[in-house]
């Protein structure tokens, strides 16, 4: 049975903060945007997805939110393990939103 897109999150996270040294939290005011400092912050806006098909919802409200924020911040979105998966900084993000996904 294929892991759940909440469970990759939480791995993820953990991985983060266990390999990394890497404090993780949570802003009250979004589900999938997670602030991440250690020598350097920034947010990541995490999905995952345990299992076919591996397509993901990324709002213009949310990109927006994010393009408004002073530190840096990337798109992580995380397929069937912790380990695979795609890491979308915000120059790929304009180039997608203009020229692939239909937002």
């Amino acid at each position: 049975m294929p892991t759940s897109g909440a469970v990759l999150v939480r791995q993820f996270i953990e991985a983060l903060e266990s390999r990394g040294n890497f404090i993780v939290t949570k802003p009250k005011n979004s589900r999938n945007v997670y602030k991440v400092a250690n020598d350097i912050q920034l947010f990541l806006y995490l999905k995952g997805r345990g299992g076919p098909p591996h397509k993901w919802g990324v709002t213009r409200n949310v990109v927006s939110r994010l393009q408004q924020q002073s530190q840096l911040w990337a798109i992580v979105l995380i397929y069937d393990s912790i380990e695979t998966g795609c890491l979308i900084t915000p120059d790929d993000t304009e180039f997608y939103m203009h020229n692939i996904w239909p937002l």
